[in-house]
């Protein structure tokens, strides 16, 4: 029993070791039991320097009220799972990184919260590619909304628009969200019309 148990052990710490995820627990005071070292030295700490801390030391502090507030919820709710909450924790050396926590909260028979374990997934490039998205975006509907040529995109099996420039009620006398609303036959002249209906 004592060899399984060892082995089990030896199997679980070569998993938590050797995966990029930050796998944690806490205790009743939210402080750090527990934390695979070499995925949080990543970020610049030692296991010395986590363990006995509160987990709030790492959150980003303009993140610390959406972590708080979700802790608080749960204690409310006697809600024992937490998914996809993402906030920011701060490195050693002071770069913030994005995270999303899935964890487990553990309550004893009174109710009373008395820690929790935890993953906490690095999502710093998925942030990243998110933000650059929204930006080119906004470039985009800044420039097509600015323009007097029509700018359009089309789903091409319902054959309706997905978006128009403003620009089109200057052309044809109906707003972006008129044509919109239309099927493509509807927004053209005539005879183009009736040549696609040929189609």
């Amino acid at each position: 029993a004592e060899d399984k148990l060892r082995e089990s052990e030896e199997r679980y710490r070569f998993l938590t070791n050797n995966i990029p995820d930050i796998i944690y627990s806490l205790d009743g005071e939210g402080k750090i039991v527990t934390v695979n070292s070499p995925a949080f030295e990543h970020y610049g700490y030692a296991e010395q320097d986590s363990k006995g801390k509160p987990f709030l030391n790492f959150v980003h502090p303009e993140d610390r009220e959406i972590v708080i507030g979700s802790f608080l919820k749960a204690l409310e709710e006697q809600r024992k799972f937490t998914q996809g909450l993402q906030f920011r924790i701060v490195a050693e050396n002071g770069f913030s990184y994005w995270f999303e926590l899935n964890s487990q909260a553990r309550f004893d028979s009174q109710g009373q919260y008395t820690g929790e374990e935890g993953v906490l997934r690095d999502i710093t490039e998925r942030k990243q590619t998110e933000e650059d998205l929204l930006k080119s975006e906004a470039k985009y509907r800044v420039l097509t909304e600015n323009m007097k040529d029509v700018v359009w995109t089309m789903d091409t099996e319902t054959m309706r628009f997905l978006y128009v420039s403003p620009s089109v009620q200057k052309l044809r006398g109906y707003t972006a969200e008129e044509i919109i609303a239309e099927p493509l036959t509807a927004a053209l002249m005539p005879d183009a019309a009736n040549a696609i209906q040929e189609i």
